[in-house]
């Protein structure tokens, strides 16, 4: 693959209202889709993040790919139109066919309120127009279509089906991948001095969520149950062999004796409000008076268009073994 010939402009976008909020009007993403003697450029405007109505899909078409390029006369076929809807920054589309004939824009969007949670994958249906256009959505209330959840998606740490990693398991930044072994059930991952190494991590779909992990380690090494955006963000809980702890980029607090050799750490999301619980060899929760709030743990405050992930991380010299790991809806 390679360009051929001079660079040439046929296409500058669509010009939405300038009175619209939007975080800059960065045309951007086309997607090229044939149909019925024309091309159809599928783009994104107004920014993938930023404002709540900043994003938006605008369609065009032209006979040949040099133009003349004819914006659709129902742009943006979708955006955001207010903050009070349920997602925010709808855009980045892209047009998709079904084998019995069906159309779909394939797009993200964030949900309302819940920015951390990062970007979100959309469906909606697309309608074609008798001149040839297509529409989606409810153009009047610029409504998406709601999602559903399972209410106990697998987040196991070791498949049952293949016997490794979960698939949905995945290393920050991909370091440290090869650094774990697999035990029976349990993960045991190597520990890495510093705080700078890649956490294991695993993406929470829910408001409001609990996770639990049970943690043993080896002299020399730490473990950690936390929540991380990026290196220099990871809030969490974690246990060194005596203490429980509270634990920020690395700073711990609010050291708690923890008796036996391994512990249960429990961390509850309650809508961005983060709270801290450990059970040792006694059987009974014990709670930490440290927690966090971290609504603000998205791109429009730290950058980077990531999500706020479930982490597990060993630390130091030797080994930390992970095992029964559970996640559930709600607390």
């Amino acid at each position: 693959m390679s360009t051929a010939g001079e660079l040439e402009q046929v296409y500058t976008g669509w010009r939405y209202p300038k009175e619209w909020l939007t975080e800059g009007f960065y045309l951007e993403s086309p997607k090229l889709t044939y149909k019925d003697g024309y091309y159809y450029m599928t783009s994104a405007q107004g920014g993938t993040a930023g404002p709540a109505t900043s994003h938006m899909i605008v369609s065009a078409r032209a006979a040949s790919l040099d133009g003349p390029w004819e914006n659709s006369p129902h742009n943006p076929v979708i955006r955001t139109k207010h903050r009070r809807e349920q997602w925010w920054s709808k855009g980045h589309g892209t047009l998709v066919d079904t084998p019995e004939g069906d159309w779909y824009l394939v797009y993200h969007a964030y949900e309302k309120d819940y920015y951390p949670l990062g970007r979100q994958s959309l469906l909606e249906p697309v309608t074609w127009t008798a001149d040839g256009w297509f529409t989606a959505g409810d153009q009047e209330a610029g409504a998406a279509p709601a999602i559903g959840l399972p209410s106990k998606p697998d987040r196991a740490l070791v498949s049952e089906e293949s016997g490794g990693l979960g698939l949905h398991w995945h290393f920050w930044g991909g370091v440290h991948r090869e650094d774990y072994r697999i035990d029976k059930n349990s993960v045991v991952l190597k520990a890495v001095p510093g705080e700078q190494s890649g956490p294991l991590l695993c993406i929470p779909v829910h408001h409001t969520y609990t996770a639990e992990v049970t943690i043993a380690v080896e002299d020399g090494a730490y473990g950690t149950l936390g929540l991380f955006y990026k290196l220099g963000f990871h809030y969490g809980i974690g246990f060194d062999g005596r203490e429980a702890f509270a634990y920020r980029n690395g700073n711990t607090s609010e050291r708690s004796a923890a008796s036996g050799g391994s512990v249960t750490l429990r961390l509850i999301n309650d809508e961005h409000e983060v709270s801290l619980y450990f059970m040792d060899a006694k059987g009974e929760w014990s709670k930490l008076d440290h927690g966090f709030e971290m609504s603000g743990f998205h791109h429009n405050v730290l950058g980077g268009f990531l999500s706020l992930r479930i982490a597990l991380q060993a630390s130091g010299a030797g080994e930390v073994r992970f095992s029964g790991f559970k996640y559930r809806a709600g607390l």
